[in-house]
């Protein structure tokens, strides 16, 4: 019965072994990750003289390769994109009651130098 048990805790400390070995791995990961997101956070909303070219992007990217799924049993679904409507205004519907109206300047009205101008209204 002993025998098993001490069976039983080398099996659950080389699991422990593995999975703290998993863990540094993740987070070491994560960290050169979160290292990337900076720099190209950087990148693009930094300095103009601090741009990079597209080209060191590119190298940059392609080491990167895509990661196994730790103990996901199910997928995640796919998250679809939101269709984004264009910009402007729409038309005003054409039964909506069109006016026209005409602004005119008031009987005296002032330049832009000041002086006074005087408007012939119709009698």
């Amino acid at each position: 019965m002993l025998l098993e048990m001490a069976d039983v805790m080398e099996q659950e400390r080389a699991e422990l072994t593995a999975t703290r070995a998993t863990v540094k791995a993740q987070t070491l990961r994560i960290e050169k990750l979160e290292h990337r997101v900076a720099r190209l956070l950087r990148v693009q909303f930094g300095r103009s003289s601090e741009k990079m070219d597209i080209a060191q992007l590119r190298l940059m990217f392609e080491e990167v390769e895509v990661p196994e799924p730790a103990n996901d049993e199910v997928a995640a679904p796919p998250v679809a994109k939101s269709a984004r409507k264009s910009g402007g205004r729409v038309p005003l519907p054409a039964h909506f009651p069109r006016q026209t109206v005409d602004h005119q300047p008031s009987p005296c009205s002032v330049g832009l130098d000041g002086s006074q101008r005087h408007r012939d209204v119709p009698g």
